[in-house]
């Protein structure tokens, strides 16, 4: 992944590289590119050259700021956009306009280094109450699946708990790897075997169990190897915030120029700023997005491949980000949800439909496009998941980070409202379940009557009052048939995501990056399980959506950012309320304590409505044109433009 990300920088520094108000326009007769300064002092003289250029004829070392300018020999675009620019020679600082991005991230990377001695101090006091932990129990996860690998131990055995790809254990390794030669002179028991050796035996069963004792190594060692992981998540929420600027850049550019196999010209001011503000705001100093990072949630490394792959299908380069596409999949599952999308623009790309239906349907007929990007997903994904199941015990890698979560059912409480109807399924089995056993009446009369008596205690009624209606009936079926119920109550969860992500795919396929978000969003709305960390899901690509939205002139920007911002965090500030009650403070009453788990569940459903009218806003403010401007966007204004602009 690491050289992945390696080539991408080098496909997209070019970005970077481009200073303002010079031009270039070939080689000289030296083989060196001439470079023309265009800061001129008098706006007449800018205005001459444009639209064409004129170069200076160079006999020997000029040593003047005054130019001789000839007509230039490369023709227009037609774009909008002029010759390639290049950082003139006496130039060593980077240009001025990259620059605000560059300290948004050093001080996004401050933000987040605090935030991590925080959770340092926070773990060790476990202030107020002495129990809540700031960091992730996920990481705990991450980092004793890094100690089983670095001492050659199969990682789903060692902890059953970690249901993730071994690349996430591997990334968090190295931090235990550096003090590995200190534990093994102490600790001899601990197995010598590497993450280097020759694969585990698939059919072997007997493991060697892991050691997890830190005995002699100082306190600061301890501490670095237990936060290592947490740097690289840090480290990965800042390359997905400079990919999230280079998409929106992208994005904005015409065809022409993104398909191009040169790099990219640097954009104007004003859509540079406005790429680095959408990022700042939604992304760097997102505190839903830092606070994940530094827990130990591994969703920003995700979130780099997901990226990369939506850059490098905007720019066709095809064949790479389906190796992309195949790795994410391979982390996790839920990146397969873009696949309609991506096959919906990829037809769009390479057939130009006349409007007629025939047309159309014959644009989704799969071309060169969709075969590249297929090839590279099918080997990046082959190649990871046969290595998975070659090294790490074969079918037990497949159902722990794969198999595992399309039966997954969290009965504990999280966002999505999906958690109390399984959770009272859940007792209504257990309930039947005691029945059975403890009074061995299998008659369904006698058993009928038991569950009538143990549901007027649960809901503290009397039995009198407990009327043979509909009602009971409906309540007893269900707890009767627990199981087919809960089945039902998964088909219809996922008919959903079903019906959701084609439909949006459809209706957004033509600026990918919005739909994206747009597919993503609703997934984990509608999702059966949903927790903070999912949120990064769809946090990370909404700088890219919020690029191609506008709001509507009868509404102030301001006010409506705030507004929506309330909309999307109220409602989980008295979840997480109500959850705190219920986990840290549990009432003693019984009455009490089943209050809050319906205050905590109705805190999902508000969430749930407020999720949707958000969604809706976004899709019904998009931009008609996936470009952010209509004007040029690398063209600064016009002097005359602006003074046109300011008289009345």
């Amino acid at each position: 992944m690491f050289f992945f990300s390696s080539y991408l920088c080098k496909r997209f520094s070019g970005m970077s590289l481009i200073a303002n108000n010079t031009i270039t326009d070939g080689p000289t007769s030296n083989g060196d590119f001439d470079v023309i300064n265009v800061d001129h002092e008098d706006p007449k003289e800018a205005d001459d050259l444009s639209p064409s250029v004129r170069l200076r004829s160079i006999e020997g070392r000029v040593s003047s700021r005054s130019t001789t300018v000839k007509e230039s020999s490369r023709p227009s675009s037609g774009d909008g956009f002029t010759s390639r620019q290049q950082l003139p020679h006496d130039s060593t600082l980077p240009s001025t306009r990259y620059l605000n991005l560059r300290v948004s991230l050093s001080v996004a990377f401050l933000f987040r280094i605090a935030l991590l001695l925080f959770s340092v101090w926070q773990d060790t006091t476990r202030w107020p109450d002495g129990q809540l932990r700031f960091t992730d129990v996920d990481y705990d996860v991450f980092t004793d699946a890094a100690r089983a690998l670095v001492s050659g131990e199969d990682i789903y055995n060692a902890r059953p708990t970690y249901r993730y790809s071994p690349l996430i254990a591997a990334l968090v390794a190295p931090g235990h790897w550096l003090f590995r030669n200190r534990l093994i002179r102490q600790s001899p028991s601990v197995n010598p075997k590497t993450f280097f050796d020759p694969p585990l035996n698939v059919l072997d069963t007997q493991r060697t169990p892991m050691h997890t004792s830190t005995h002699g190594l100082t306190s600061i060692e301890d501490a670095l190897s237990r936060i290592w992981g947490k740097l690289v998540f840090i480290i990965a929420d800042l390359i997905c915030a400079w990919l999230q600027y280079n998409i929106i850049i992208i994005e904005a550019m015409p065809e022409t120029i993104r398909e191009s196999s040169e790099g990219i010209p640097f954009p104007s001011a004003k859509l540079s700023q406005l790429a680095v503000l959408l990022v700042s705001f939604a992304w760097l100093f997102n505190p839903v997005t830092a606070v994940v990072s530094v827990r130990g949630n591994a969703e920003a490394v995700l979130g780099v491949c997901v990226l990369a792959c939506l850059a490098l299908i905007l720019r066709r380069r095809l064949f790479l980000a389906g190796l992309f596409f195949g790795l994410c999949i391979h982390l996790k599952l839920y990146p397969v949800i873009y696949a309609p999308a991506i096959y919906l623009w990829l037809s769009q790309w390479s057939c130009k439909p006349s409007g007629s239906i025939y047309s159309r349907l014959c644009c989704l007929i799969p071309s060169r496009a969709h075969f590249a990007f297929a090839l590279g997903t099918l080997l990046s994904l082959g190649l990871f998941t046969t290595m998975g199941y070659l090294y790490f015990g074969g079918m037990v890698f497949l159902h722990q980070a794969y198999l595992y979560h399309f039966t997954r059912i969290d009965m504990k409480h999280n966002f999505a409202p999906h958690f109390y109807p399984f959770y009272l399924l859940s007792g209504l089995q257990w309930k039947m379940l005691d029945m059975k056993t403890v009074t061995g009446l299998l008659n369904y009369g006698t058993t009928r009557d038991l569950l009538f008596r143990q549901l007027s205690a649960l809901m503290g009624m009397h039995e009198p009052t407990v009327q043979d209606n509909l009602t009971t009936w409906i309540i007893t079926q269900c707890a009767l048939n627990a199981d087919v119920v809960e089945r039902v109550f998964n088909i219809i969860s996922t008919l959903q995501s079903l019906v959701l992500i084609p439909g949006l795919s459809f209706k957004l396929c033509g600026q990918l990056g919005l739909c994206w978000f747009a597919v993503t969003y609703a997934f984990v709305t509608f999702n059966k399980v949903c927790t903070s960390q999912y949120f990064l899901w769809s946090l990370v690509l909404l700088p890219i959506a919020l690029a191609q939205v506008k709001v509507p002139s009868n509404r102030l920007v301001i006010p409506t950012v705030v507004e929506m911002l309330l909309m999307w965090l109220a409602p989980q500030a008295l979840w997480l309320a109500s959850a705190y009650t219920l986990e840290m403070r549990t009432p003693s009453s019984q009455l009490m304590a089943r209050w809050v788990w319906i205050l905590v569940w109705c805190s999902s459903l508000v969430f749930l409505l407020f999720n949707i009218i958000l969604l809706r806003r976004l899709i019904k403010w998009r931009k008609l044109s996936a470009n952010l401007t209509t004007a040029d966007p690398l063209k600064e204004p016009d002097s005359h433009e602006v003074a046109d602009k300011k008289t009345p």
